[in-house]
């Protein structure tokens, strides 16, 4: 049976000690450049004054004012109601899935994770998961975090991951299965530093407690590019030069992004 987490993010506003709070849903943890500028002018004029990281790569604007103002601000961003749905940060190929699954699953649903086969994404304990074999063509089936034994292919994922969350029984589609052993992880998952790939370089950043000041956020909306929240609380920057990611590291790092593995101030 599917196991359920009580603290999904089901409400778009809930009352909390820090005032009323507007939880925003992020598919996969990406936010484009022009939902960045817009975020922080939400969270000056109407929260207080910061984007709040959660630990399943969404976002919260805290202190809201006014409901209303928030609410349609956010809509025309495209963001606010969406499903659950985690992604590997580090492999930006896996959000094609993202992208098909969202408009078939219900915004008040399980949380669906995306592994890339490391078992990172895996240890975050979404409801329903898909682990990556190889490339990432075939996936793991993971339900309430017991394997089920059932291989899908990119083509079926949306198919069998809708069933999943429907509580149906999967085993009853056409797919193949496989015996799996689930990865297991180590230490600190989050990627955090400068990851080079030929010429293109890749950057994570974590934030204190996850807090990002509005004025950071309309620096990254300057980058120009997608950025991933990741379900540490951080972002992952992609497809950079390296000029351009020396003048990130050097701009940002003293506005409170960390760059730095080993830094305290960091926190799974």
């Amino acid at each position: 049976m599917l196991r359920m987490h009580s603290h999904d993010e089901f409400s778009s506003f809930v009352q909390t000690v820090d005032g009323l709070t507007a939880r925003i849903r992020v598919p996969g943890g990406r936010v484009r450049a022009e939902q960045w500028e817009g975020l922080a002018d939400v969270s000056e004029r109407f929260g207080d004054g910061q984007l709040h990281l959660t630990s399943r790569g969404n976002l919260q604007i805290r202190g809201v004012r006014d409901e209303e103002a928030v609410a349609s601000t956010l809509a025309g961003l495209g963001l606010g109601v969406a499903p659950s749905i985690m992604c590997a940060p580090l492999s930006p190929s896996l959000m094609a899935l993202v992208d098909a699954l969202v408009p078939h699953l219900p915004v008040s649903g399980p949380v669906v994770g995306i592994d890339a086969g490391d078992g990172a994404i895996l240890a975050k304990g979404p409801d329903v998961g898909l682990v990556a074999q190889g490339d990432g063509g075939r996936f793991h089936l993971v339900v309430g975090g017991d394997p089920t034994g059932v291989v899908v292919s990119a083509d079926s994922v949306v198919e069998v991951v809708t069933a999943a969350v429907a509580g149906q029984e999967v085993a009853d589609l056409s797919v193949d299965r496989s015996e799996m052993v689930l990865p297991t992880v180590d230490g600190r998952q989050a990627p955090i530093g400068w990851m080079q790939d030929g010429e293109v370089v890749t950057l994570g950043a974590g934030l204190w407690e996850g807090r990002m000041e509005a004025q950071l956020a309309r620096f990254l909306a300057a980058i120009e590019t997608d950025i991933r929240i990741t379900p540490w609380r951080s972002v992952v920057i992609h497809g950079l030069s390296d000029a351009v990611a020396d003048q990130v590291v050097k701009v940002l790092a003293p506005m409170g992004l960390i760059f730095d593995a080993n830094s305290p101030w960091l926190a799974d």
